[in-house]
């Protein structure tokens, strides 16, 4: 940069000027006859090319993208026809090393046919208006298409509305919400607690973000809603958006199922003759065990009593298999087991059940419940009695 018009700026000389430009945090530089004169350490930092003196000589269309160069020229060329200054326009520059960056951009003629250029990187700040501009199609889209009814309001007046919203509430169109007070929707009898609600909002005192309130559709009718609040800033102001739920279906059958528990709990509490409630859960979950192990006559398994099934553990200790006749039994994995067999147990080694399973059979743990098996659908054999507790764990082989 080797002349400098100081008509616009008496006083300040060369050494003056080059001295601001180069501590300005705005990105500068000069150029002339395509070429760059000058550039200041901002700008030779922000082009990627590391000290402002290696940015002299460089062709400066290089550090303008392709899309921008017509622009950049036309720009010029009415520069040096009228002597004016170019107007803020965004262009695409791109750095020495092919980066690209969105920037806004002035310049103005400084004498002998070099133009001074001013910019900055406003990529950050296009990037946040992309993302707001998706966000505010994604809300868009949701907004209009969901079934879930959705209002917006400011200071207690409608601005928007969905369908479903206007459905809700009995309207045709959700533009005929709009303008429209929402204590027009409230019924008369909770109108001074919603106002009092968008009192709140209005002086920072946040009301509840959930609540109940009786509603009014426009042919008079009213219903329970539920309603969900939250706060939106837009355009410098906060805006009320509502998500509302029609739940008098729901809270009725809430209550005539409380009102059938207390009516059962009365009745339980007071009758006359011994009550008492079963847990059969536990006996299910061995039920169950025994059709998934293939078992078909559920009621097998329990025909034998206590005492039975002592008896046969006495032939088991005359065969030198038991030494001893007590419960509970546990099986052992000594030995082999060739042929698929059912066998019930009070436990089985880890060694014993996969011998039995390998041989395509099961090892089911006794658990014989106390609660009654007809509850079950299983019928107990007649003749099976209960047995005494045993007095200590068998010694089993």
């Amino acid at each position: 940069m080797e002349e400098i018009d100081r008509r616009d700026s008496p006083g300040l000389d060369e050494a003056t000027f080059r001295r601001l430009a180069e501590l300005s945090p705005e990105p500068m530089l000069a150029h002339a006859g395509g070429r760059i004169l000058w550039a200041n350490p901002a700008a030779a930092t922000v082009m990627g090319v590391g000290r402002p003196e290696a940015c002299t000589g460089l062709p400066v269309l290089d550090f303008v993208a392709p899309e921008s160069r017509a622009l950049a020229l036309e720009r010029l060329r009415r520069m040096v026809a009228t002597g004016e200054p170019a107007p803020v326009v965004e262009e695409v520059f791109q750095r020495r090393d092919g980066s690209r960056l969105e920037a806004e951009v002035t310049a103005a003629p400084i004498g002998g046919g070099a133009v001074l250029v001013v910019f900055r990187d406003i990529g950050p700040r296009k990037q946040a208006e992309r993302q707001r501009e998706l966000a505010t199609r994604r809300w868009r889209a949701f907004f209009e298409a969901t079934s879930d009814a959705i209002g917006v309001s400011c200071r207690g007046v409608h601005v928007e509305a969905n369908a479903a919203y206007a459905r809700l509430f009995g309207f045709e169109r959700p533009e005929e919400l709009v303008g429209r007070p929402i204590l027009e929707l409230i019924a008369p009898a909770e109108r001074a607690r919603i106002a009092e609600h968008v009192r709140r909002r209005s002086t920072g005192d946040p009301p509840p973000e959930v609540y109940l309130a009786r509603a009014l559709r426009r042919d008079g009718g009213e219903f329970l809603m539920e309603v969900r609040v939250s706060m939106v800033p837009e355009g410098g102001v906060e805006q009320t958006v509502v998500m509302v739920r029609d739940v008098t279906a729901e809270r009725e059958h809430e209550a005539r199922l409380a009102a059938s528990e207390a009516r059962y709990r009365e009745l339980f509490d007071q009758v006359p003759v011994g009550v008492w409630e079963e847990d059969l859960s536990g006996a299910r979950r061995i039920l169950d065990g025994l059709r998934a192990a293939g078992v078909t006559d559920l009621a097998a398994p329990f025909a034998m009593s206590l005492n039975a099934v002592s008896k046969h553990i006495r032939v088991l200790e005359q065969a030198g298999l038991v030494r001893r006749d007590r419960l509970p039994l546990k099986i052992l994995g000594h030995g082999e087991v060739s042929v698929p067999l059912f066998v019930l147990a009070d436990g089985f080694t880890k060694s014993a059940r996969e011998k039995i399973e390998a041989a395509g059979g099961t090892a089911q743990v006794i658990e014989i419940p106390t609660e009654p098996l007809a509850a079950l659908g299983v019928e107990p054999a007649g003749d099976a009695a209960p047995a005494e507790a045993p007095e200590a764990p068998a010694d089993n082989g």
